[in-house]
């Protein structure tokens, strides 16, 4: 590998000063030295200015420059002459770059110097459901010139990155183009991408390279947005053809095929109330399609996830496919060491996979498929009864079960995840996972002797550590051996990660210490209330 590139990164801003104060503290954590950010203001007032000088306090790697002119491709511009870097990363002042963001970009363009282009994905950082992501594909990827079939969602102009020289040599970014242009078209960044890789070289799309964007969602802006970028498309198209480019023909085409004949047609049916399983169930009675797909309403999915999903349906022998529920970036501290915690073998044991990308396309079992990120054939769904309603929660755990037991083909994809947000507290932690105790000891009461017993061993550990002054006591101190060897296992375990994440390892350490004892602590609990009960009780519900 190569000398690692010196990177500038161009961000624009206009009359976003507290946007622009969050953006800043994100790339101010990420921990690469070889760095300068470029600010271009073009805001109305002094208050940028102000955040700008403020935030250069702690970060000496900042520039800031003042543009009387407005529009983005213009200010973009300006900060391509002024760069410094061997690599110019592009993002937004709404935009909030991952910790790791500019080393990441740093070990692609290291990795080869045919690579011109790298982008990742770009991810809403919005408390709406109706957020969704703007780019986002599944697994790594490489293009070439000539193969730049996903030119269209690539890259997105917050979460993109070129070798300076490259996009200077392809004219920089077409100012009639972008936000705040003289016509307010769009995808000038889409613009810039097919240029550069017109030229030649290659470009990499690394789904571990991510941008969270505040997105703010309103039907109405979304609409305008929208047909802004279907006007940029279209002069893209109609420039690239003007000049003798007969490919845009072929771009076109690509761009044409998603909204023509080409189209996948789905329905989002969205049934409330407050017991998920008959919510579930009634949905899949309202469906039309072949397969349905359930999700949860606080689910972040990527935009090629049904075509991955249908790619898979495409072998008959299919009849079930889930992906794991990853923890966003964006999330709180306490909340991603949760997610932390669960991803290792400690933290959920054999159901790991559930909560981070584990090994490679496999069948799977109820320990891989989760109820958030769940799809199965309609017909196989209703062959086997659909969920259970008087079993919440675990009743995905149980259906996955009973789908397997019919001889079902069932698919864990690990390059098929939702984003999906953990508990932020250890008491709704401890409250989550009592609960999924009792609900583990209710399935296997409905479905013994077939159960998986394994699941009792927290409840088996419970027992251990209450008859433990009894057995002290009578055989010695040797009898507190377990519990000495779990919580080696806990503390080495709170230490790989805390090393993992080196940014804040002392919080990391002590945080997934925490959320490993309670996660095992209320499991067991649950499973020994539940067992105790003097009859297990079924769910609920009000009126749909």
């Amino acid at each position: 590998m190569s000398t690692a590139p010196f990177i500038s990164v161009i961000l624009p801003t206009r009359n976003r000063p507290k946007l622009l104060a969050d953006c800043l503290a994100c790339l101010r954590a990420n921990d690469y030295p070889q760095r300068e950010i470029v600010v271009v203001d073009q805001s109305r007032d002094g208050e940028t200015a102000a955040v700008v000088q403020r935030a250069a306090v702690l970060d000496a790697s900042l520039r800031y420059v003042r543009s009387d002119a407005v529009g983005s491709s213009h200010t973009q511009n300006v900060a391509l002459q002024l760069a410094r870097g061997e690599v110019v990363a592009m993002t937004n002042d709404d935009c909030r770059p991952a910790a790791n963001w500019l080393a990441r970009l740093a070990e692609e363009f290291a990795s080869n110097p045919q690579v011109v282009a790298v982008f990742g994905p770009f991810l809403p950082l919005s408390s709406s459901s109706q957020a969704l992501p703007v780019a986002v594909l599944t697994g790594r990827r490489r293009w070439s010139p000539r193969n730049s079939q996903e030119i269209w969602r690539l890259g997105y102009g917050g979460n993109m990155a070129f070798r300076l020289r490259a996009v200077l040599d392809a004219g920089g970014l077409d100012e009639m183009l972008g936000p705040a242009s003289p016509r307010g078209w769009g995808c000038n960044d889409v613009d810039l991408v097919y240029r550069v890789l017109r030229r030649g070289g290659l470009a990499v799309y690394d789904p571990g390279i991510v941008v969270w964007h505040v997105q703010q969602y309103d039907l109405r802006q979304a609409l305008r947005r929208e047909a802004a970028y279907a006007r940029g498309a279209g002069a893209i198209v109609a420039k690239s053809l003007r000049c003798g480019d007969r490919a845009a023909c072929r771009l076109l085409a690509q761009r044409l095929w998603p909204v023509g004949p080409g189209r996948d047609w789905l329905e989002i049916i969205v049934v409330e109330g407050d017991c998920p399983p008959r919510q579930r169930n009634e949905a899949a009675r309202r469906a039309n399609g072949d397969v349905l797909y359930f999700l949860d309403d606080d689910s972040v999915v990527a935009p090629d996830t049904l075509r991955r999903l249908a790619a898979h349906y495409r072998n008959p022998n299919t009849h079930a496919v889930g992906g794991p529920a990853l923890t966003p970036d964006s999330e709180p501290l306490l909340s991603r060491c949760i997610g932390y915690a669960l991803g290792t073998h400690l933290g959920a044991w054999t159901m790991r996979a559930r909560y981070a990308q584990v090994g490679r396309c496999r069948p799977a079992t109820e320990k891989e498929l989760i109820g958030c990120n769940l799809s199965v054939r309609r017909d196989v769904f209703w062959a086997v009864g659909g969920f259970r309603e008087d079993l919440f929660p675990n009743e995905e755990t149980e259906l996955v079960s009973r789908l397997q037991r019919h001889g079902n083909l069932l698919l864990y994809d690990p390059h098929l995840p939702i984003w999906r947000a953990q508990r932020r507290s250890l008491t709704t932690l401890a409250r989550q996972f009592f609960a999924y105790g009792r609900g583990r000891i209710r399935q296997i009461m409905r479905t013994f002797p077939s159960a998986n017993l394994v699941f009792l061993a927290p409840a088996l550990g419970w027992v251990y550590v209450t008859l433990l002054p009894a057995l002290w006591w009578k055989l010695g101190a040797w009898v507190a051996l377990p519990v000495v060897m779990y919580l080696a296992l806990v503390l080495s375990t709170s230490i790989y990660l805390g090393l993992k994440h080196r940014r804040v390892a002392g919080s990391v350490l002590l945080l997934v210490l925490f959320s490993i004892i309670i996660i095992h602590i209320s499991y067991g609990c649950g499973l020994i209330c539940q067992s105790l009960a003097v009859r297990p009780g079924g769910q609920k519900a009000s009126p749909l």
